[in-house]
């Protein structure tokens, strides 16, 4: 009877949230860490969140992933460093796709509420009383001298705004790209002829290169959504051309029997989902030339 309970609690996937240390002020650093516990069969996508606001947190940094066995279930750590902006902050919305004997499934992160202080106790920023005002400037009048002046200060900021154009410019020419070549990365990729379960891999590792590549393209973050949330955007997206929405369409297609039912995908079909990756890629990137 343990047991039969024990397999039913494994069964299930959970995702919870946590703050080390509880208690911190506005600004102060801390970290977060998302504890995922799924059966050890299943699949799970885990967010990647890069450093921005999001809510009324600041991400600062990845610190990693960590995963181990416990039993029937497979536990999967990640943590962040962040801080709150701003007083009584809530948990950040963390969500985790997970997919248990091919049934899709999205968790929402929960944990207890961490006690985030203000920078300023009650009552320091209250307004402090007016002390009076300063008697006004008698006007005496500039003549020649003041529009000299003024002259002078005109043209320096036009210079100054000269100088500065140049310096845009010139940054934009020597501005560094924006994370690795998608391209590159899925030329390091390759099935494997014993059709082993190292392809699911490369479909998953494929399926997140070509959406982010076509997501940084489009200038849009969705990363939390599923790969059917992903392809109507992509489809509805008048900025991709007509073949990289088509290889989206194929690709999304074939990862879905693998990311999702449990196929086992043999080294044809994961090569055939690594040519429409490289489609999309090749695809996306005739787009920006085109710009």
């Amino acid at each position: 009877m343990i047991a039969l309970l024990a397999l039913a609690l494994v069964a299930e996937a959970t995702a919870r949230l946590s703050v080390e240390p509880a208690t911190s002020m506005v600004g102060e650093p801390v970290v977060l860490t998302l504890v995922v516990e799924r059966p050890a069969g299943s699949d799970a996508v885990l967010p990647e969140i890069e450093p921005g606001v999001r809510g009324s947190w600041m991400f600062l940094e990845s610190l990693g992933v960590r995963r181990e066995r416990s039993g029937e279930a497979l536990v999967e750590r990640v943590a962040w460093r962040a801080f709150a902006l701003e007083g009584g902050a809530a948990l950040p919305e963390i969500e985790v796709e997970v997919a248990i004997d091919g049934r899709a499934q999205r968790l929402r992160a929960s944990g207890p509420e961490p006690a985030v202080a203000r920078a300023l106790l009650e009552g320091e920023d209250a307004p402090r009383p007016p002390k009076g005002f300063r008697p006004p400037l008698a006007w005496e009048g500039g003549g020649a001298r003041l529009g000299a002046v003024a002259l002078c200060l005109a043209l320096l900021a036009a210079v100054a705004l000269v100088l500065a154009i140049r310096r845009a410019r010139r940054r934009r020419g020597d501005r560094a790209p924006a994370g690795p070549d998608p391209a590159e990365q899925l030329a390091r990729l390759a099935p494997d002829p014993r059709d082993g379960a190292l392809n699911r891999d490369v479909v998953f590792a494929l399926t997140r290169i070509a959406r982010a590549a076509v997501d940084e393209f489009a200038g849009a973050a969705r990363a939390a959504s599923t790969d059917r949330e992903w392809l109507a955007a992509v489809e509805a997206d008048a900025r991709l051309s007509e073949a990289a929405r088509a290889a989206a369409r194929r690709l999304v297609e074939r990862a879905e029997a693998i990311k999702y039912a449990g196929a086992a995908p043999t080294g044809f079909a994961t090569e055939e989902a690594l040519a429409d990756a490289r489609a999309i890629v090749a695809a996306v990137a005739g787009d920006r030339r085109a710009a």
